[in-house]
């Protein structure tokens, strides 16, 4: 029967309201009846042109449909032209086609199939019931096919003595007869291992059996494939010994795959089989007494997610209200009742609802009010997906789209769509009122939070991550399949699942916090895959919520410490020592636990274990000012400490190595620490700014069979301390090394002797190259050497470069660096930043030791104080950061905002405005005063 638009009502498609578009829908009308020659009815001519114009996949389609079959269809016999379409691909497995003759059949089939069916739906030709009838009645017959082409080419070449022992069942929208337009199709594939004598042939034939309907080709695809229904998906196989299937089912499976069983059906292959089998898990799905241990199980399954701002991309199977609603009470009734009532164990979900209210489940009338509901969900359902033939549920997420949705669905706007989406969420609300679910809505809701339990079921998972903001919530919940079903060391305990599960809810929602939810889950999963046990860091975890915020506080402010984590994972077993959040370890504590886990005779051991200490350490120290449990003078201590104690331990291993290979030698070394390292300021990730130097008589040659002069010693012994502190293994690096500081630079020997450096000093070496030295100080080597280094780098500070050539040198130096264009969050680099600060503090030492006849001011500014700030962000940026900070553009563009945001509350500061105001005034205030200082110095020149 052909139906009026105005008996279609709200979903009579009307044209665009852009004429251009309108226009084309017109001339695909027009290219399609003359192919087809075939004239339109006016009464329909609008619908197919608002059709086409909406819809390009299904105009797609109607140009590879071949004439004869097109015309059928714009006939509008469509029942007719279903019958036909089974019928030709049913004679063309007859002719037995090769695969990719078949593969090509099938999807020609569901391309004619889908077409028949939307073009009648949308016309009113069909019912949307009609609709899904014929949908499911395509898959069905393209299932069947496949899997009658594979069993007879088994039998064929003797795989299989007969075409036994490999069913398929159909669940969901499949199983239950309502299949939507671009619905996956939910399989199981269950076989009996004596039918055939190869133990993974139906294994591989369940994996031929998915590309033949699945793989896409020139003529597209056939239908997509899901085996996530079947027990444990991610460990077992894709097809399952079907008394193994039996075995799970009647002892571990869950209430939501119960669930699921409601709608299964055995469609293709050994049907007696699949029924058999469905006869003995029947017990299991269907339970003599009342079983309202269910409605504990599946409460998840009421978490709708949120209505987005203006509904764009709402989901229609998942918001609240939505399609997914009225199956949930449909399906929680019939397993509440179809125990005891064979009646209510329908597959369909109309059939059962009409049984539900003939059972008394239902009051009178509300089994239509539902219908009427679901019927008009499904409808918008198939609107969103005639489009682009995509599997999406989801309303347009911008208003020039939703508005043209609109348009496709009757409506002559977008607010008149929202109006009825609005008034069909408040008619499915009010037809699905019943006293069970109102119970479970109403705990639901006492349950605002959801922090005290996991969702049981793989969709309710999917909408609660949904709804918390991740992007990608079928890659996490597959993620979380695999640590609930054990496949990874650290749940195959069931005490570390446990733990597991009541720790994620909260997990998941402070990790919903980050910038990037996404990536910080996928950081996560990474350091749960390392661990090789779970149940103690999860009960840890679980007994102290803070800890639990502690990992998610590195996960979303400090992207470095991250990244650390994913390499070594083995660091979260830190957190269980006693005193990790207590004090930092002293200078001599540090020292005893670094000699002593590197007192071993091989080297490359000593070396690895050095790293390990470090990296915990460094680690702890992080943490601290994370945090907030320690000073950063505290901080700065244990990083240089660790430095130096490093650097001491690395050149004992390397003069060992030395005298081993090349004897002993007359001769001192000593190292300098320049940079951060001498000043005792190091940050997590500084380099170690070193000069090697050494002494000792110019003849000297070392005493083995290889023997070295002496300058030829000490260089390969720096080259040995440089490599092993900075060289990357299997454990990680200790340092960067930079050695820009020694005389001459770059282009200078790597070690020194100490009357080089001494001369150099004396007549060569640039003013702000005595600057850099007044921070320098040894940090390891020969006693006696370092003992005179020191006393000469006291009398280097002591002796200052003239103020004018001072000034003029750190002029030139700023200008080189100003020309650099260096990044807001460059702390160093930029004007008025840390370098700055050195400069000051450079110029201020000359003035006190240089008595210029002028009376030295102490400057108004407290730069310390300012530079003390600027110190602290420096940390900060450098645990929270993967990489040295660069950003340009917007100050707090390339920030994470927990980052930023635990920077400004470091400073004291309400929000991350004024963190950007604080810097931008503490740098312009320093520079200043710099500037001042500067400029008085080369005036005074210029004027002598």
């Amino acid at each position: 029967m052909i139906h009026s638009p105005a008996e279609l009502g709200w979903l009579a498609p009307q044209l665009p309201a852009d004429e251009q578009l309108a226009r084309r829908g017109r001339e695909r009308v027009d290219a399609l009846c003359q192919r087809a020659g075939f004239d339109l009815p006016e009464s329909q001519y609008n619908l197919y042109a608002a059709s086409l114009a909406a819809a390009p996949h299904l105009a797609q389609l109607a140009e590879k449909c071949p004439a004869d079959q097109l015309r059928r269809i714009l006939e509008g016999d469509h029942a007719a032209v279903a019958d036909a379409a089974a019928a030709q691909l049913a004679s063309q497995l007859d002719e037995k086609p090769d695969e990719i003759q078949l593969m090509a059949a099938l999807r020609q089939f569901r391309g004619q199939a889908g077409l028949n069916a939307a073009f009648g739906e949308l016309t009113g030709q069909i019912s949307i019931e009609a609709s899904w009838a014929f949908l499911t009645r395509a898959a069905e017959q393209g299932l069947q096919t496949a899997v009658s082409w594979l069993l007879a080419e088994a039998t064929a070449k003797n795989q299989l003595a007969e075409a036994r022992g490999f069913v398929v069942l159909g669940l969901g929208k499949l199983g239950a007869a309502e299949l939507n337009y671009s619905s996956d199709i939910d399989l199981i594939c269950l076989h009996d291992p004596a039918a055939a004598p190869q133990a993974d042939f139906f294994v591989k034939l369940t994996r031929r059996l998915v590309q033949l309907l699945s793989k896409q080709t020139g003529d597209g695809f056939g239908w997509r494939v899901d085996l996530r229904l079947r027990p444990d998906p991610g460990a077992t196989m894709v097809s399952l010994p079907v008394e193994a299937a039996i075995g799970y089912y009647e002892s571990l499976a869950r209430s939501w795959e119960r669930a699921a069983f409601i709608r299964a059906r055995p469609l293709a292959g050994d049907l007696a089989m699949g029924e058999q089998f469905l006869t003995q898990i029947s017990p299991f799905v269907w339970r003599k007494s009342l079983d309202f241990t269910v409605l504990e199980d599946l409460q998840g399954w009421l978490r709708h997610l949120p209505v987005p701002d203006q509904f764009h991309g709402f989901d229609v199977k998942l918001g609240a209200w939505g399609i997914r609603h009225a199956e949930l009470l449909t399906h929680i009734l019939q397993m509440l009742g179809g125990g005891a009532n064979r009646a209510l164990r329908s597959y369909n979900t109309l059939t059962a609802l009409t049984r539900l209210e003939e059972a008394g489940q239902l009051q009178p009338g509300q089994a239509d009010q539902l219908a009427s509901c679901y019927r008009d969900w499904r409808r918008l359902e198939h609107r969103l997906q005639y489009q682009r033939d995509a599997h999406t549920h989801n309303l347009p997420r911008n208003e020039e789209d939703f508005d043209q949705f609109a348009r496709f669905c009757g409506q002559p706007d977008a607010e008149a769509l929202r109006q009825l989406l609005t008034s069909l969420q408040q008619r499915t609300e009010q037809a699905a009122r019943h006293g069970l679910l109102d119970k479970m809505l109403a705990r639901h809701d006492g349950r605002a939070d959801q922090t005290d339990q996991l969702p049981a079921e793989p969709e309710a998972r999917q909408v609660w991550l949904t709804g918390l903001g991740y992007q990608r919530p079928q890659d996490m919940l597959a993620i979380i399949e695999a640590w609930m079903g054990g496949r990874i060391p650290a749940t195959r305990g069931e005490r570390a699942r446990a733990y597991l599960s009541s720790l994620l809810p909260r997990l998941m929602q402070e990790i919903a916090a980050a910038a990037d939810p996404d990536a910080a889950f996928a950081a996560f999963a990474d350091i749960i895959a390392g661990q090789s046990a779970g149940a103690q860091i999860f009960a840890l975890l679980t007994h102290n919520p803070q800890l639990t915020g502690l990992i998610c506080d590195i996960l979303i402010r400090a992207p470095r410490l991250t990244a650390l984590l994913r390499r070594h994972p083995e660091l979260m077993d830190r957190l269980l020592d006693a005193d990790f959040f207590t004090q930092l370890p002293a200078a001599d504590q540090l020292a005893d636990r670094l000699a002593s886990g590197t007192n071993t005779g091989a080297v490359e051991t000593a070396l690895d274990r050095l790293r390990d200490l470090v990296r915990q350490q460094r680690f702890q120290a992080e943490l601290h000012l994370l945090r907030g449990l320690s000073s950063m003078a505290e901080i700065e201590a244990c990083f240089t400490c660790l430095a130096e104690q490093s650097v001491a331990i690395v050149l004992r291993l390397a003069e060992t190595d030395m005298k081993r290979a090349h004897g002993r030698i007359d001769g001192r070394f000593a190292v300098i620490g320049l940079g951060r390292l001498g000043a005792g300021t190091m940050t997590a990730i500084s380099d170690l700014d070193l000069v090697c130097l050494y002494d000792g008589p110019e003849e000297a040659e070392s005493s083995g069979e290889r023997p070295l002069g002496l300058g030829a010693f000490h260089m390969r012994l720096t080259q040995r301390l440089i490599n092993w502190l900075s060289v990357t293994t299997a454990a990680g690096a200790l340092y960067e090394v930079d050695m820009r500081l020694r005389p001459d630079g770059k282009a200078g020997p790597l070690a020194c002797s100490w009357q080089r450096l001494q001369d150099y000093f004396e007549t060569q070496a640039w003013s702000w190259e005595k600057l850099a030295l007044r921070r320098g100080r040894v940090i390891a080597g020969d006693a006696s050497l370092a003992e005179e280094v020191s006393s000469w780098l006291a009398g280097q500070r002591a002796h200052l470069p003239a103020l004018p050539e001072l000034a003029a040198d750190i002029a030139g130096m700023r200008r080189k660096l100003a020309a650099s264009q260096p990044g807001f969050w460059q702390m160093k680099q930029q004007p008025g930043g840390l370098l700055d600060g050195e400069f000051l503090d450079g110029l201020l030492a000359a003035e006190a030791q240089q008595k210029t006849g002028k009376k030295t001011r102490k400057p108004a500014l407290d730069w310390q104080a300012n530079l003390a700030r600027q110190q602290l962000l420096q940390h900060w940026l450098r645990i929270g950061l993967a990489e040295r900070p660069s950003v340009k553009g917007e100050p707090l563009a390339g920030l994470p905002d927990l980052l930023s945001e635990a920077m400004a509350t470091a400073l004291g500061l309400a929000d991350t405005s004024k963190l950007v105001s604080q810097l931008q005034a503490d740098r312009a205030e320093l520079a200043d005063l710099l500037e001042t200082k500067l400029a008085s110095h080369t005036s005074s020149q210029a004027a002598d």
